[in-house]
Parts: structure tokens; C-alpha cells; sequence
């Protein structure tokens, strides 16, 4: 269903397989028709060389820079300069500029467009609809193909919503074998089945969301546990609410509004609520403690289990911790962090520091988690921030266009967000830490500083021992 172009990364699985490729077979006519009907149907094009690395739209020399809802999607279907890059780009952002049901009918129509029948006359009058059964064909197989990457880029879509799902399965059964694509239904259904089996549903990742229980002494027995077992507990649920968050939550930007609005956002209520509470647990464990010498102890144990977060590939943890020991009421513990039993530990710190540092726009961060080819857990925070500002920083030009610029943008943060979810860590999350995570009574900012005044009051001096 897609022109033909260089091999893509190891890392993205393939489409189905067509069932003739050479009903794709494009003449320079027929792509010369599409594009022109196109342009005059509200897809903004314009001319471009091989630049960027976008070779499948350079290599038909257009740039697709927007245009109406309707239009896009009718590209997208029915032109055959529409890469793959542009196919996976309205699969990720098409929430954006219509509903996932409205997605799914405009694909249906295109699926339900059957070729003509096989004329009984001459050869004379079957070669004058041969154009007509190959152009079809294509619409055809191109929005199977589109609806097949729907489904294993973005299945969460069909579980969050039963109707969309009860659709996609009206699909599978009736209208792909009504137009005699038996074998690509059967395809499509063991692709769903699969994804079923790999989808993580809302309530398990809630269920990490919602606190516990309070437990007397949790900090302590918090402090008591080896800190690379904490780190790889953190990493496995991380993960596991990674692969539960659909991305139209992501691309909604639900999650910048308002408390109610808000509140129906996995995102801000896993990602964000748990890494507050995260921090609020480091600093906490830092300040519960009354002698220096303790909390320099804390301050190790949160210092390994950043390390051991790093070397998991978890920057969401390891952002917790270096944000829990930075927060204003554990950093002017001056008393502590400059004792003597600091120093050991004030090249590791800093060393820490740096890869976290948010210089040059997290610069060292973002290639770490670009160099990355295992299981990993991205600082959601970093991808959150790229998204708001493509949200505000890329305007349409007219209310009723969408720009494609935008939504490519929106694909790549997302599709650097998701690359990992294929990889898993080999162990599970341990419920026995989570408990104890869960039933950590914290306090908050004020409650915080207030307890550190009280551990070192303003004024109080360092050692004169140590710089």
C-alpha cells in the first residue's frame, strides 16, 4: 500500500503484506491525477527537494504543509504520494482534528469502494476499467493497511472505548470478507488477539495511581531496603503504566487543563501525582531523620537508587530522586551537606547531577534516552513540555485547516515516548515495596521546609573542616 523506499529501522515491525502488489503498480498519469486532485481539494502542497530525510514525499517532489480534516484524510486514503511517514503520522495525531469513530468510518468507506466485476464482453471493454479496478483496489488496500498500523500503533484507542472496539470487530467479520479480503480479516484478528494479550488495562495502571493505606514507620523500613530493589520496582511499574497510557491522552493535551478535565487523564494522574509523591518520599526520607549523620545516610540510599535507576534506563526515577534532594528544604541543609561523611559521595552527586542537569534544554538527557536500545522509562516530564510547546508554538494559519507541520511534530515526541514499549525488563514489580511506597505518609512543601528549619535553623554554619 506504500511506494517504495528505503528499508525502515529494525525497530518498527513491518505492515501486512498486501495481497498483489501490483494493483499498487502507480503510472505517472494516474500519480499525476492524484496529486492534482488533491492539491485543488484542500491539501496545501509545495515543491521540495531531498532534504531532511524524507525521501518518499522528496522523491515525488512535494512537501505536504496541511490542509482541511477532510482533506487530509482523503489523502491519505486515495493518493499514492502519501509515504509511510504521512500514514503514520494521521494514525498518531488524527485526534487532533476528528474523532477515532469518524477515523474509522472514513477508512470503512474506502474498504466498502469494491472494484467493478470482471466485464463478460471483449478484451476492449475490460482494458477501459482497468484503470478504473486498479485505482480502486489501491484505496482499498491502503486503508486495510492504514487500519492494521491503527491497530498496532494505538490499540489502547478500541480498549478505552467500547464502541470504537465493537466497530473495529464489525470490520473484521463483515466488511472485510464482503469485499474478499477473507485473508487480511484473518490477519487483522490474530493482530488484535495479540494486542489484547499485550494491552495493559486502565485499572491496572490506577492501581498504582491511587495511595495505600497509611503504614506507621514506612520511611524506615523504605531506608531499610536495598536500594537496587527499590530502583527496580520503580522501573518495572514506570514501564508498566508507559505501555498503559493511550496515546490520545498524550495528544488531547487533557492533561493541561483544568482539575476536572484533568482528572480523566491517565497521564496527569499516573505520571504526574506519582512523581510528586516520589519526590516527596526522598525528601521526606531525608528529613524524618533527626541526627546529621542519619540524613547523610538518607542522602546515600537516594543517591544509589538514582544510580541504579540510571543503569535501568529509568530517567522518570532518576528525575524523582535528583528533584527530591533538589527540592528547597532538603538543598539548604547546609549542616548535612557539608558534613565529613558527605564527602565521599560528592563526586558521585555531582556526576549524577550532570546527566539530570536541564542545560542546553536537557541536552544530555535526551541523548541518553536516544542512545538507548533496551527497556527503558523516559522522563515523561521532558516529552510533556515538547508537547505543550508544539501545542502553543505552531499555530494554524485558518481555524478550518489543520497543519500537518504540527502533527508530524506531535508523531515524532510521541513515537520517541513509545519506541520502548516492545522492550520489557525481566521482572515484575514487587508489592511488597509498592505497599510501602503507597503507605509513606508525606508532607508538603510547607510541612517540609518547616521541619528543616527545625533541623538547622537559619543561620546555623558548616563544618570548618570540610568546603
Amino acid at each position: 500500500p506504500f511506494p517504495p523506499s528505503r528499508p525502515s529501522p529494525p525497530s518498527r515491525p513491518s505492515l501486512p503484506s498486501p495481497p498483489s502488489s501490483s494493483l499498487l503498480s502507480a503510472s505517472p498519469s494516474l500519480l499525476s491525477t492524484c496529486e492534482n486532485a488533491m492539491a485543488h481539494s484542500g491539501v496545501i502542497l509545495r515543491e521540495r527537494g531531498v532534504r531532511d530525510g524524507y525521501e518518499e514525499e522528496a522523491r515525488l517532489g512535494v512537501e505536504v504543509l496541511g490542509g482541511t480534516p477532510s482533506a487530509l484524510l482523503a489523502y491519505a486514503t486515495d493518493c499514492m504520494g502519501a509515504g509511510r511517514e504521512f500514514i503514520t503520522t494521521m494514525v498518531r495525531t488524527h485526534t487532533r482534528f476528528t474523532s477515532s469513530m469518524e477515523f474509522l468510518h472514513h477508512l470503512v468507506s474506502r474498504i466498502r469502494c469494491s472494484p467493478s466485476h470482471q466485464r463478460e464482453a471483449g478484451e476492449g471493454e475490460r482494458s477501459e476499467g482497468e484503470g478504473s479496478n486498479s485505482a480502486q483496489r489501491f484505496r482499498q488496500v491502503r486503508a486495510y493497511s492504514i487500519l492494521a498500523e491503527w491497530v498496532r500503533l494505538q490499540f489502547l484507542d478500541f480498549k478505552a472505548d467500547e464502541s470504537l472496539y465493537r466497530a473495529l470487530q464489525v470490520v473484521v467479520d463483515s466488511v472485510l470478507p464482503s469485499v474478499g479480503m477473507v485473508t487480511l480479516a484473518e490477519q487483522l484478528q490474530t493482530c488484535i488477539h495479540d494486542q489484547n494479550n499485550a494491552c495493559v488495562e486502565r485499572a491496572v495502571c490506577e492501581k498504582y495511581v491511587c495511595s495505600g493505606p497509611p503504614q506507621e514507620g514506612a520511611l524506615q523500613k523504605l531506608f531499610a531496603m536495598d536500594a537496587e530493589r527499590v530502583a527496580k520496582h520503580l522501573a518495572a511499574v514506570g514501564q508498566l503504566i508507559l505501555r498503559g497510557i493511550p496515546v490520545c491522552d498524550l495528544i488531547s493535551m487533557r492533561w493541561t487543563g483544568g482539575r476536572q478535565c484533568a482528572s480523566q487523564s491517565l497521564v496527569r494522574a499516573s505520571f504526574a501525582d506519582r512523581f510528586n509523591h516520589i519526590i516527596k518520599v526522598i525528601a521526606g526520607l531525608v528529613l524524618a531523620l533527626d541526627e546529621s549523620r542519619d540524613r547523610c545516610r538518607a542522602v546515600k540510599f537516594a543517591i544509589s537508587l538514582g544510580e541504579h535507576s540510571l543503569r535501568l534506563h529509568d530517567y522518570q526515577t532518576a528525575m524523582c530522586v535528583a528533584s527530591g534532594l533538589h527540592s528547597s528544604a532538603v538543598f539548604r541543609l547546609k549542616k548535612t551537606w557539608g558534613s565529613k561523611e558527605m564527602k565521599p559521595l560528592k563526586e558521585r552527586w555531582e556526576q549524577f547531577q550532570e546527566l539530570l542537569s536541564c542545560g542546553h534544554n536537557f541536552q544530555k538527557l535526551r541523548l541518553l534516552q536516544q542512545e538507548c536500545t533496551g527497556p527503558m522509562v523516559p522522563y515523561v516530564g521532558l516529552h510533556l513540555t515538547d508537547l505543550l510547546f508544539i501545542d502553543e508554538g505552531s499555530p494554524s494559519h485558518r481555524p478550518d485547516e489543520v497543519s500537518y507541520r504540527k502533527l508530524r511534530l506531535f508523531a515524532q515526541v510521541v513515537d520517541h515516548m513509545a519506541a520502548h514499549r516492545q522492550h520489557f525488563y525481566p521482572f515484575h514489580p514487587d508489592e511488597e515495596v509498592e505497599a510501602v511506597l503507597q503507605g509513606a505518609e508525606v508532607m508538603d512543601e510547607e510541612q517540609m521546609y518547616a521541619r528543616s528549619l527545625t533541623l538547622e535553623p537559619r543561620g546555623c554554619r558548616m563544618p570548618n573542616k570540610v568546603n
